[in-house]
C-alpha cells in the first residue's frame, strides 16, 4: 500500500497520526536529580569537565520563585542538589537504527537533518534557559523512578546536543547551566558506521 503512490502514503501517514503516532525521530532527555547520589557519573564523567576539577558552590537561601529543569521535566531544582541532563534516542528508535542497512536509512537521515538541535558549548540563561516552559509536561511522556526522571521531548523543541549540569549559584536569581560533554545521542549517532556524515559539535571531546 505505501509503495502504490504518493496519495496512498498521504492517506496513510494522516491514518497513522490520527491513531497517535508521532512524526519525527523520538528523542528522550533525562536527568540525574541528584549528582552526588550517582558517585561512579560524578567522578568519571562530571568531575573532570569542571573548573577547578570540583563542584561549583550553591545558594545558601532558597529563590523567590520555583526554578524548574527544562524540556517538561517538571521537576523544581532543589539549591542543594546539582543534576546533570542528558540526551538519547527513544530506546525504539535505537533498536531500529541499530538494524538499518546504508540503502533503508534515506529516510532516517532526512529525520536527522529535519530535527532541530541545540549545540551550545558555551552555556547561559539566554540560550540553555531552565525553565519548564521550554517543553509543555502534556507534550512529554514521563518515566523515571528515585534518581533519574526521564521525558520524551515535543518534535518542535531543539534537542540539546550536549550533556549539561544544572544548579542554583550562589547571587543570582535562576539557574546556572555548566557544559560537560557531548551528549549520548551524539554517541549513539557516531556509533553507526553507515551514517555519511560527521555529526556536529561545537566543542571536541
Amino acid at each position: 500500500i505505501i509503495q502504490d503512490s504518493a496519495a496512498n502514503r498521504k492517506k496513510l501517514l494522516k491514518l497513522l497520526s490520527l491513531a497517535g503516532a508521532q512524526t519525527g525521530l523520538s528523542v528522550s532527555v533525562s536527568a540525574v536529580l541528584d549528582i552526588e547520589k550517582d558517585m561512579d557519573t560524578l567522578q568519571q564523567k562530571v568531575i573532570p569537565k569542571l573548573p577547578d576539577k570540583k563542584l561549583p558552590q550553591l545558594r545558601k537561601n532558597a529563590t523567590k520563585k520555583d526554578v524548574s529543569l527544562p524540556y517538561g521535566l517538571g521537576e523544581v531544582m532543589d539549591r542543594k542538589k546539582y543534576s546533570l541532563i542528558d540526551a538519547q534516542l527513544s530506546c525504539e528508535w535505537e533498536r531500529i537504527i541499530n538494524s538499518m542497512s546504508p540503502g533503508s536509512a534515506v529516510g532516517f537521515i532526512s529525520l536527522l537533518l529535519a530535527m532541530p538541535v541545540d549545540d551550545n558549548a558555551n552555556v547561559s540563561a539566554k540560550n540553555v534557559p531552565a525553565e519548564d516552559t521550554v517543553a509543555g509536561k502534556d507534550n512529554a511522556s514521563e518515566s523515571g523512578s528515585g534518581n533519574l526522571l526521564t521525558v520524551r521531548i515535543a518534535n518542535d523543541i531543539a534537542v540539546p546536543l550536549r550533556s549539561r549540569l544544572y544548579f542554583l549559584p550562589p547571587g543570582q536569581p535562576g539557574a546556572k547551566t555548566l557544559d560537560i560533554s557531548e551528549a549520548h545521542l551524539v554517541k549513539q549517532l557516531k556509533s553507526l558506521k553507515w551514517l555519511p556524515c560527521a555529526v556536529a559539535s561545537s566543542q571536541s571531546e
